[in-house]
């Protein structure tokens, strides 16, 4: 459902922080958390985009995060989307061992991953 339109973003910061405490070698990674900030971006623009719907639950939805791919894991992100108030609340990001089932893998990544 894209828009040309921004939707406001909360919560990432918050996330961020729960990553560093939770995951400090991650966090220390320069290039997850420029793909962590692309993401921040796209999403503010299109919080669809690369998403899936958590069954049983209207609003609730998560992504691999692009760029993220490292030591056989990829940051996921689940996040909630409230149309009316065109606001998209993270809710948690957590490296996540591969395969993800709703997830495939991105840009070549793969190829990276295996070399």
């Amino acid at each position: 459902m894209p828009d040309n339109g921004k939707w406001k973003l909360t919560g990432f910061i918050e996330a961020l922080h729960t990553l560093k405490e939770t995951q400090p070698t991650w966090a220390a990674l320069g290039h997850i958390r420029a793909a962590l900030d692309r993401w921040a971006d796209r999403c503010a623009h299109d919080p669809y985009l690369g998403a899936y719907r958590e069954p049983g639950f209207d609003n609730l939805w998560h992504t691999a995060v692009p760029g993220t791919l490292h030591d056989g894991h990829k940051i996921c992100c689940v996040y909630w989307i409230w149309e009316t108030t065109r606001t998209v609340k993270v809710d948690m990001m957590q490296p996540l061992r591969l395969p993800i089932a709703s997830a495939p893998l991105d840009d070549g990544e793969a190829e990276a991953e295996l070399a």
